[in-house]
């Protein structure tokens, strides 16, 4: 074959396998002939391959990695029995397959074409003629085109085919096979497990016929999602940046600064000079003590938030050619230094879906509240922001659905792989959104990941007994006091702020937003000073990934003490000398350390101008041997398992799990 040129009737599967097989043997012009125009469309899950065949294709260059497959260990032969529910198993055998969904396979291959290879679509081939000397290939409207070899890999219809057995038709073989997908949350009703048998496909015999069950793991589809990088159903990820600033241009944002006086609706109490709103609903700014024995500080007083209703944050999943997408915001929060940034389907306090303001309604919700209309695939309380709010918690939820979702013009579908690069750039993904998408499993290891992970240096049982005894431990007493009157503290027309300008002041805006439910309002705001600097210190132990994290104590957490960053600080908030532990070693990381680095904003409906840089950093040889109490190192499984029992690992270390995961 070297040297010859040849013309691949059929782009599927075959036509892209037998593609790449042509350019390995050395021939020199090869066409792909594919009469579908665009995307080809999906047909499903249960190509299966022998683990002995993959791994033989694997090493002759013919199946690329990467390619997401269901590993299959057994199939189970059961017939039917009232007395069991799942059926009276009367036989199982190995069953050692590798299970490919036809487009995530498809797409691999498809991607994994040399470029030499030319792809045409829209090319319909009415006809091959062979004359000893080689091929003709006649396309409709009458064009011939001459080749070496032509190759037919158009299905049963096939033109090829006719050329090499002319008159051969296919027959009916006797019996009819219907294949399909279902949502196994469809399952969850019927008192078992959705898949009791993981790694194993079923046959279910009955007269007359069988029916074979597998399913395909909720981490296998994730991580289906997540490798699916540069385009997804809606648009490509190179195509974002302008999306975003269209739906800027779409709206009217503005934010201005403004007195206190001049807030519509807000005021300061008499008596405690707490600055609150007249409905009684949305927040207050008051004051906080702390007195506490954990910690260099003993003791301080500061202004607070407190909004005591419980959020929604949620995003809805669902597939398209067999691949998650996840339904994103173009949202603008006033406090967003860009103002426009991505958020979860729907973010909206009681306030907000309850239209106490009198907006709109909010877009989506009934996917999330109300009753069920999809698979939960996550629902968790997680705390905000502790040193900002008191004892804040959103319902942070991902639902699958499976029904037709039209994408209003300021939402769009994304896959996790596009989610994980946006994530790579600055101020684009919003914390909310970061938050929600730290719940999901860590899709490296596969659906057994946290039996397989390997030696962690802490037992599941110690890190439970470590962090409780830093919230037990300690002494400590947080009360709510009045706003006036605050040690350190002062307040002007415009701001309250400290008096040697640390930590953060509180301030009045304007707002105006057209895409909101409300077109104008106006709110106070918490303004921090300085760039944040929140990192992850990492190392592999045994091959396995390991955080250091540090059992944090903020005094407006529900919990007191959850787990945080290696390092989370404001390093100008810190005299020289007195920086917080690694701080100085973050800072001065070698480049070829740093993994990770991105700003990222805080919550913009409630802090203004309130960024960090986040950073995952590689530990060195200048990492002291013995930690500080407060700190542990924990795998990337046990923080992942804690975040999704809620309450026990902070909103910026959740951060940071989200940024870890899209470095996968």
């Amino acid at each position: 074959m070297r040297g010859a040129t040849v013309a691949v009737v059929g782009g599927s599967i075959a036509g892209c396998a037998f593609a790449s097989a042509a350019v390995r043997a050395g021939a020199e012009g090869v066409v792909v002939l594919e009469r579908t125009r665009g995307r080809l469309a999906d047909r499903g899950l249960g190509l299966c391959v022998h683990d002995d065949r993959a791994a033989e294709l694997a090493a002759a260059g013919a199946l690329p990695e990467g390619i997401p497959a269901h590993r299959l260990e057994r199939r189970r032969w059961v017939v039917r029995d009232p007395r069991e529910a799942g059926g009276r198993l009367i036989w199982e055998q190995p069953f050692p397959f590798h299970s490919y969904h036809w487009g995530l396979l498809w797409r691999g291959l498809r991607a994994a074409t040399p470029d030499s290879v030319v792809y045409r679509q829209g090319e319909t081939v009415e006809a091959v003629t062979g004359d000893g000397g080689g091929a003709g290939i006649r396309f409709a409207g009458g064009a011939v085109e001459r080749y070496d070899l032509a190759v037919g890999a158009d299905g049963y219809r096939s033109v090829v085919r006719e050329a090499l057995c002319p008159g051969a038709r296919p027959h009916y073989a006797g019996y009819v096979c219907w294949r399909g997908n279902f949502d196994a949350g469809r399952l969850a009703g019927l008192g078992g497990a959705a898949d009791p048998h993981p790694g194993a496909v079923t046959t279910v015999c009955f007269a007359g016929g069988s029916c074979v069950i597998t399913d395909r793991a909720l981490t296998e589809r994730l991580a289906a999602s997540a490798a699916r990088r540069g385009a997804g159903v809606q648009l490509r990820t190179e195509e974002f940046a302008e999306w975003l600033a269209g739906r800027g241009r779409a709206h009217r944002f503005e934010v201005s600064r403004i007195p206190f006086a001049a807030l519509d609706g807000w005021g300061f109490a008499p008596g405690s000079g707490n600055l609150e709103h007249r409905s009684g609903r949305f927040f207050t700014v008051e004051g906080l003590s702390v007195e506490t024995t954990a910690g260099p500080v003993a003791s301080w007083r500061q202004p607070i938030i407190r909004q005591h209703e419980v959020g929604v944050l949620g995003i809805l999943v669902k597939e398209f050619d067999g691949v998650p997408h996840f339904l994103m915001q173009a949202k603008m929060e006033p406090g967003n230094p860009n103002l426009l940034q991505l958020s979860p389907t729907v973010q909206a306090t009681r306030s907000n879906y309850t239209r106490v303001h009198g907006g709109t309604a909010v877009r989506y919700l009934e996917h999330f509240m109300g009753p069920r209309r999809g698979r939960i695939l996550s629902d968790v309380l997680q705390s905000e922001h502790g040193s900002w709010f008191y004892r804040k918690s959103n319902r942070n939820m991902i639902v699958e659905t499976d029904e037709d979702v039209p994408p209003h013009e300021d939402f769009c579908w994304l896959t996790l792989g596009q989610l994980y690069e946006l994530l790579g750039r600055d101020n684009t993904v919003n914390m909310d959104a970061r938050t929600v998408l730290s719940a999901l499993p860590p899709l490296a290891a596969g659906p057994r990941e946290r039996e397989e992970e390997g030696p962690a240096l802490l037992s599941d049982a110690e890190v439970q007994g470590w962090l409780t005894a830093h919230r037990a431990e300690p002494e400590w007493r947080i009360d709510r006091v009045p706003l006036d009157g605050l040690p350190g503290w002062y307040r002007t027309d415009e701001e309250i702020a400290r008096h040697d300008g640390r930590f953060f002041r509180v301030v009045a805006v304007s707002v105006r937003a057209a895409s909101r439910e409300v077109g104008s309002w106006s709110q106070p705001l918490l303004e921090p000073g300085g760039l944040g600097v929140t990192a992850f210190v990492v190392r592999d132990v045994g091959g396995v990934r390991h955080v250091l994290v540090q059992a944090k104590m903020e005094g407006g957490l529900p919990g007191v003490v959850e787990l945080a960053p290696t390092v989370q600080c404001v390093p100008e908030n810190h005299p020289a000398g007195r920086w917080p532990f690694l701080l100085d070693d973050v800072l001065s990381a070698d480049p070829a350390r740093i993994l990770y680095s991105a700003v990222h904003a805080e919550e913009g409906g409630r802090f203004r101008n309130a960024e960090s840089r986040y950073l995952v950093v590689e530990a060195d040889e200048r990492l002291p041997r013995e930690l500080p109490p407060q700190y542990a190192w924990l795998t990337v499984g046990q923080l992942s398992d804690l975040v999704r029992q809620g309450g026990r690992v902070n909103v910026q270390a959740r951060t940071l799990l989200a940024c870890l995961a899209s470095l996968a």
